[in-house]
């Protein structure tokens, strides 16, 4: 039921950020926009549930941008179905589950995809507001998280956030970057020009989820770091918690795939997708990956 009721928002999703895509973005906007403080925010941690696992420690904490002192008005929340209709309940806030493992290089690499959903509106081809967002994670083949990509942004871009242990194998293998991008982890522009790593975060001491700011406009990403980092709010106005759930498994294959058929958004990823190509080309990832 979770899967049916995604797939049916996620495609009027689709419209809305397919109308704000700008796909010749500068990167320059995203270096800065990454640097960013917030002057206000509010807080959103999953609730910790009675026998926590791998979901649990590797998702988000989210910390959205506040406007001024007011309380937190954009909620995102639970979805279901009503006579046929998709309808989002935010008195229950939930961040959304998919995990699944991928084959790259020959290793196995498990993956934990986190989305949520903040309207069941039809969408309207005026408006740059994302919808949904989420966060796809990736570890090596020690079981670390190392990439962190962004479901959405409102530039049309694909962002991409890597751990400093991974950016120094990568300049361990190649040396430097390629013209015109930041990072020796980046494939050439002509390879990947809608990607952007944009930033290089800290290796936590241990596997745990990383912090997602969120932009009050758009919801787009401004930055996500490793919780071990330096926090990049200076007031936060209110703390809640969200609820976890997984996608069943059953039927989520054949609904992502109706999903697709009807998409009219290139997102940079797709929760399901075990295609391990995608990152290949995106980023240029050292044997040791």
């Amino acid at each position: 039921m979770i899967a049916r009721v995604l797939c049916l928002l996620l495609a009027g999703c689709a419209a809305v950020a397919a109308a704000g895509s700008t796909p010749d973005s500068s990167p320059a906007l995203v270096y800065e926009r990454v640097t960013n403080v917030l002057a206000t925010a509010h807080f959103i941690k999953p609730l910790e549930p009675p026998n926590a696992d791998a979901t649990f420690k590797l998702a988000p904490l989210i910390i959205q941008e506040g406007h001024g002192d007011e309380p937190l008005k954009d909620v995102f929340g639970a979805l279901s179905l009503s006579n046929g209709i998709v309808v989002l309940d935010r008195a229950s806030p939930t961040v959304y589950v998919h995990v699944d493992q991928v084959e790259i290089g020959a290793k196995p690499h498990q993956r934990f995809t986190y989305f949520w959903c903040y309207s069941a509106e039809d969408p309207r081809h005026d408006n740059r507001v994302l919808g949904i967002q989420g966060v796809r994670i990736t570890t090596d083949s020690a079981g670390s998280p190392v990439i962190w990509e962004v479901l959405a942004d409102e530039s049309g871009l694909d962002l991409v956030f890597v751990a400093e242990s991974l950016e120094s194998a990568a300049k361990s293998q190649w040396g430097k970057a390629q013209p015109g991008r930041r990072f020796v982890i980046e494939q050439s522009r002509s390879k990947a020009p809608r990607t952007v790593v944009a930033r290089v975060i800290a290796d936590g001491p241990m596997p745990m989820g990383p912090i997602v700011y969120l932009r009050r406009d758009s919801r787009s990403v401004t930055t996500l770091v490793c919780r071990c980092m330096p926090a990049q709010a200076k007031s936060l106005l209110t703390s809640s918690v969200y609820q976890l759930k997984p996608i069943q498994a059953e039927n989520s294959d054949m609904l992502l795939q109706m999903l697709r058929d009807r998409l009219r958004l290139r997102v940079a990823f797709w929760p399901g997708d075990n295609d391990g190509r995608g990152l290949q080309k995106k980023l240029r990832l050292p044997k040791s990956f």
